[in-house]
């Protein structure tokens, strides 16, 4: 019964790769109870998924939170729709702020904590109600909110909040708390100290450091000019909500504490002097300002300005390895310019890796070097001889190979920085070879030697670490052995045995599966024999110096066979490798198993565990690839164009030598610092014919000293006797069967091996894949209306798979929706992700219109993500202009909208919610030039600002320049639109000669 159940498993498991997902029911018997174990932490296979990503779940769906706040008490509810077992749900609230009476569908529920959050735990999927309560003396500033929440209502003291001011961390800001000043409460105080970091770059950077130490009650301070004149801001980092108003005023809401705000701005032009004038700051007396060099733009010297001990003053710790001084009211900071640029660039920074083939009979080596890092000076490499140079590329280019006239030294011409060099080379017939071969010094040097099979490198110099060597590889306990095991034959038998064992140990040392601390047993029984009288005792250590005898004979008969065998046919020291055809046939595997699934061998095949993982390994790699060029084609379609030229009739570019692609035996080396280009390196080799006749030595040797050490020499003085060896080896392997069958009982009793409840696992948690995969939603089309403070989106989803979740248009970051329709009711469940301040909505199979309401922000600018971009859109607007909307409804993948003021328009209305402004944002353009037979441009713009904010603006081209990228061109001018979290963006052209 138990062989037809491990049969029955092993068809199970053997079967695997074309069978279907499983249900619980069809798992065999002895795996059931195992169900829950493999299922633990996967639970999550039936949750809805994102329409572009299977492996994207979205396993809880939160409703709109209703949060209502009192004088001294709060309320909140919420629906939850939960598609998993075993599910934690997190709580409005924190430490300062607990719920109370917390109810799941009206029934009192148990409240835990994780990570300073209230929690409940959902033990089965369903739909649950979730209410509580809050005390407290007075409305707090802020209370968390639960990270995936989506939709929120909140009211204060009876006054509806329109647009609830929300960040980035959860934390909802109720500007009501601590308004009013209570008896005892502490005066307001406000002490500033301000520290300023001038970095020279280009353009210049100013970081503001304010530290604040607040006291009295919660208020909002206009603190003064966070940003100067003709400075930009960059980047805000607050402790505390603030915002910069459009005239650089810096605006926040204190409370007390201490607190500390950094602002980054840019300034407009080039600096010469930087003037302090603190009615136009921050209003203090004094402010410590720190200049940070760049002197590889250019060099100055600061005048004007009172140099301090940054040690002794109480800025950053970071910006206390830079000048300090300390500015008083009017001094003026002057920059007075020694040099500009860098006439004496810092020393090239090459690093070599460098791979040899030794040939097979020995005479001469192939050699590939790749260099990489950077170069500042001379823009040539040439290779010294005797190495011939065959073949050069840089950055992956062919390149042609030349000699300078009177020059012996062929090389390339460089036109990088930034070298990526791959040379193959030859070297014929050289007792010394160049360590680096090339006319630099290199920062770093190391590399490998090849050896084809029966050689072996006895010893190297001139190389500073290479441990792989015959003669490097003895330590002081090898040579103790060795000079102990000699000695000891010597003592016992006579001298010449002494010099017999000392060439056999010699020669067996570093030898693979040779007998090694064997010999010591064998010899300590020999010399107790000599010493001990005859007797119990005696006859105890006679048997002990059998059985060490009988694994001496046990270890060198293999041994001795391998050395014959490998000595005539070198190749087969390492039968479980081939020369140069391993990677070629895994590769094979691989791509025969990814054709036979793409040729349908079944929609729901899998590459089983089964196979090797290395094999696994270079599917998985294949697949990754060929999903990445679905994903990147256009990307890669813009690409190819650099890379897709004419052919030149005339050019000539070498060959090379040609460089073996066989592995055998490998050896490391490597230097500690710097190499200079003259420096020499030599290797001595034992050659196949000489391992052969060592190996033959040690054989001889070995059986000679077997010879000694059994007895034969020494019989005919102390009457050694042969007789018990058979009966010491037959012992041996008594016990060595009986450790097989112990260990054997042991395996059978570790069922199920890991591997078959791998698989288990796979088939209960795999998912039959969508046919509509890896898309199964789109929107044909999107209607907005905007007007006032109001913002009115209808958007169209059709789903193509049940319980499909799209991401909805905005981002919470910059505009939060009050109503969510599907097809003209209440959504059930609205996800928010954390990560991206996206909304996504789950949707059933079908057509699906969705509407989606909200009030908009007091801002003059406000960005629309579509991260499920509609095919058409249509905007209807008043009294704001619109962004991002081309001819026949194309939009891109954000839309602006500007608010369009007027001289009646109360410009200084506040709003009754603190929002934070945005900055404007700030890039940097790099064009790449392409001088090949067609010229070409690569321009990449990025981010310098911090993401988190839409992008749009145009960039001219140059004269010439002619856009082959699919993107928008409007009057010499591309139209860029990058998303919030868009770091790049690019595009290639070419450029008329």
């Amino acid at each position: 019964m138990k062989k037809f159940v491990y049969i029955l498993l092993g068809l199970f498991y053997a079967c695997s790769v074309f069978a279907e997902p499983i249900s619980k029911e069809d798992v065999p018997e002895p795996l059931k109870p195992w169900i829950s174990w493999v299922l633990h932490g996967d639970k999550d296979v039936v949750c809805p998924f994102a329409y572009n990503d299977l492996s994207k779940t979205i396993c809880i769906w939160p409703s709109e939170l209703n949060l209502t706040f009192q004088k001294n008490s709060a309320e909140f509810s919420q629906k939850w729709e939960v598609f998993s077992d075993e599910i934690r749900i997190t709580l409005p609230g924190n430490n300062k702020f607990w719920p109370q009476d917390v109810e799941i569908n009206g029934k009192k529920q148990p409240v835990g904590k994780r990570k300073g959050s209230p929690v409940v735990f959902i033990k089965e999927p369903g739909e649950y109600t979730i209410s509580g309560k809050f005390q407290f003396d007075h409305i707090p500033e802020w209370i968390k909110i639960p990270e995936h929440t989506g939709l929120l209502k909140l009211a204060i003291k009876g006054k509806k909040i329109p647009f609830p001011n929300m960040d980035n961390q959860g934390k909802l800001w109720l500007k009501q708390g601590g308004k009013n000043k209570k008896a005892g409460e502490k005066e307001d105080k406000l002490q500033v100290k301000v520290y300023r970091l001038i970095r020279d770059e280009i353009p210049l950077l100013q970081v503001t450091k304010v530290d604040l130490y607040v006291s009295g009650k919660h208020r909002e301070v206009k603190l003064g000019k966070a940003v100067v004149d003709n400075f930009i801001p960059m980047r805000l980092k607050s402790d505390l909500p603030a915002k910069i108003e459009a005239d650089g005023n810096l605006i926040l809401q204190a409370r007390p504490g201490k607190w500390t705000i950094e602002i980054t701005s840019r300034h407009k032009g080039h600096v010469n002097e930087l003037h302090f004038d603190p009615s136009i700051g921050f209003n203090v007396d004094e402010e410590v300002w720190v200049f940070e060099a760049k002197n590889h733009l250019r060099i100055v010297s600061i005048e004007g300005a009172a140099q301090i001990d940054p040690q002794q003053t109480t800025i950053p710790e970071r910006w206390k390895k830079f000048s300090a001084y300390l500015m008083y009211p009017d001094n003026t900071m002057r920059f007075v310019e020694k040099k500009r640029g860098d006439p004496l660039p810092a020393p090239d920074q090459l690093n070599l890796h460098r791979i040899l083939w030794l040939d097979f009979d020995g005479k001469g080596y192939s050699i590939r070097d790749s260099i990489t890092g950077s170069m500042t000076t001379g823009w040539r490499l040439e290779m010294t001889p005797p190495v011939e140079l065959g073949r050069v590329t840089v950055q992956g280019r062919e390149q042609f190979i030349t000699r300078l006239k009177g020059s012996d030294k062929a090389g390339v011409e460089m036109r990088y920085g930034n070298v990526r060099l791959e040379a193959e080379s030859r070297l014929e017939d050289a007792d010394n070879i160049p360590a680096v071969g090339w006319d630099r010094d290199f920062h770093s040097v190391k590399g490998i030697v090849n050896l084809p099979p029966g050689w072996t490198l006895f010893d190297a110099t001139g190389i500073d670490h290479i441990r792989q060597t015959w003669l490097k590889q003895w330590t002081l306990l090898d040579m103790f052995l060795v000079l102990i095991i000699s000695l000891a034959v010597a003592r016992l038998y006579s001298w010449p045995w002494g010099i017999i064992a000392l060439a056999a140990m010699v020669l067996l040392n570093h030898e693979i599966d040779a007998p090694r601390w064997v010999w010591l047993n064998l010899l300590t029984a020999i010399a107790l024999l000599r010493v001990v009288p005859k007797g119990k005792i005696s006859s105890m250590i006679n048997n002990y110096r059998m059985i060490c005898l009988a694994c001496l004979i046990f270890i060198s008969l293999p041994f001795m066979v391998n050395q014959i065998r490998t000595g005539i046919y070198p190749q087969l020291e390492r039968p479980w490798q081939q020369i140069g055809m391993q990677q070629t046939q895994q590769w094979a595997t691989a791509g025969k198993v990814a054709r036979d699934e793409d040729k349908g061998y079944g929609k729901k095949t899998r590459l089983s565990s089964t196979l090797p993982k290395t094999i696994q390994s270079l599917q998985q790699r294949m697949k990754e690839e060929a999903v990445s060029e679905d994903i990147d084609y256009s990307y890669n379609q813009q690409a190819s164009q650099l890379k897709i030229k004419r052919l030149d009739p005339n050019a000539k570019i070498q060959t090379g030598p040609g460089i073996p692609n066989w592995q055998w035996r490998q050896i490391n080396f490597s230097w500690n610092g710097p190499v200079e280009k003259n420096q020499e390196i030599s290797f001595v080799f034992i050659s196949p014919f000489m391992n052969l006749v060592f190996a033959v030595l040690r054989v001889i040797l070995l059986a000679i000293l077997i010879y000694c050490l059994s007895g034969a020499v020494y019989a005919k003085n102390s009457g050694f006797s042969f007789s018990s060896i058979k009966n010491s080896i037959f012992s041996i392997i008594a016990v060595l069967f009986l450790s097989v069958i112990v260990c054997q009982a042991h395996a059978d009793n570790s069922f199920p091996p890991e591997k078959l409840l791998n698989e288990l696992k796979l088939k209960l948690t795999e998912k039959d894949k969508p046919p509509c995969a890896p898309n199964c939603a789109s929107s044909p089309r999107m209607k907005v209306r905007i007007t006032g403070n109001q913002l009115d989106i209808r958007i169209e989803f059709h789903s193509l798979y049940p319980d499909t979740a799209v991401p909805l248009p905005g981002s919470v970051q910059h505009w939060l929706p009050q109503i969510v329709l599907i097809d003209g009711k209440p959504v059930s469940g609205l996800y928010r992700e954390s990560s991206t301040g996206y909304l996504w909505l789950k949707i059933p199979e079908g057509i699906h219109q969705i509407d989606i309401k909200g009030t908009l922000p007091q801002r003059d600018v406000v960005w629309l993500q579509l991260p499920l971009k509609p095919l058409y859109v249509e905007i209807s607007s008043e009294g704001w202009s619109v962004d991002g909307l081309y001819d026949n409804g194309v939009a891109d993948t954000q839309l602006q909208f500007t608010r369009i003021r007027t001289d009646n328009d109360d410009k200084t209305a506040v709003s009754e919610t603190f929002e934070p402004g945005l900055l404007p944002p700030f890039v940097k353009i790099t064009r790449i030039f392409h001088l090949d037979l067609d010229w070409q441009i690569e321009t990449i713009v990025s981010r310098v600002t911090p993401a988190g904010s839409a992008i749009a603006l145009s960039v001219p081209l140059l004269a010439g320049e002619s856009v082959t990228s699919d993107i928008r061109v409007e009057n010499g001018n591309v139209l860029l639109n990058m998303a919030p979290d868009q770091k790049n963006f690019r595009w290639f052209s070419s450029l008329k000669i």
